[in-house]
């Protein structure tokens, strides 16, 4: 649960980010259970995708992890949902500050926020003021968001199923990995990953199919090592 200079800060967040078009956006509540820190409503959308916020005070590692932690964690229960993790400078979290003054601070403050996906992937963080942090959100695009996670899981269970099949020694010994059971599935995903980025390459883009691979097992390794 967060503390109570954390919900200020999220209060606070909440006023200013509601000042920009096409933004509407509520504070916590923590009487209805668990609910987002912050949760955007695009305005002026038919049947807007909510953008959930979690926020921490103080921008660390472990804050940055914590933070993505918990916008994952709201994507389980609402996958129609975009999230983003953020953290705030630790220097508003001093208790010397006035709820005014921490406001205006917090108004030319250097946020750091990052857009967070549902698949575990570790997220891009930025740097910038609520203004930039307001840009972030209206440019949030659901469908690339949507198409990410696609392709995600198809390189996911492209990689189950070469695992499943028995290649994993073979792609280890091409990859240059041990043999050790988290290694052999490793070797897998990262084969299945190589090759659907480089046939986004248009001088690599002719590299044998996954399809194919599976039908001729003895070229897989072969095929991700030249590549």
């Amino acid at each position: 649960m967060a503390n109570l200079r954390e919900e200020s800060l999220n209060g606070f967040l909440a006023l200013l980010l509601d000042q920009y078009d096409g933004i509407h956006v509520a504070p916590e509540k923590r009487e209805e259970g668990a609910a987002a820190d912050i949760t955007v409503v695009p305005a002026g959308t038919e049947n807007p995708v909510p953008i959930l916020i979690e926020a921490k005070i103080g921008d660390t590692p472990s804050m940055r992890r914590e933070a993505a932690k918990q916008a994952r964690l709201r994507l389980r229960n609402e996958p129609r949902a975009l999230a983003f993790g953020l953290c705030y400078p630790s220097h508003l979290w001093s208790p010397s500050l006035s709820a005014q003054a921490a406001q205006n601070a917090l108004k030319n403050a250097a946020l750091t926020f990052a857009s967070v996906q549902p698949l575990g992937r570790n997220p891009s963080w930025r740097e910038g003021t609520v203004e930039d942090f307001a840009d972030s959100i209206r440019n949030a695009d659901p469908s690339r968001q949507r198409v990410s996670i696609a392709i995600e899981q198809c390189v996911r269970e492209a990689a189950e199923e070469l695992y499943r099949a028995g290649y994993g020694p073979q792609l280890a010994t091409a990859l240059a990995l041990p043999k050790t059971s988290k290694d052999l599935r490793a070797s897998t995903l990262v084969a299945a990953l190589l090759h659907h980025r480089l046939r986004l390459v248009p001088r690599l883009a002719e590299i044998s199919s996954l399809e194919s691979a599976l039908r001729e097992p003895a070229s897989a390794p072969e095929a991700i090592r030249d590549a």
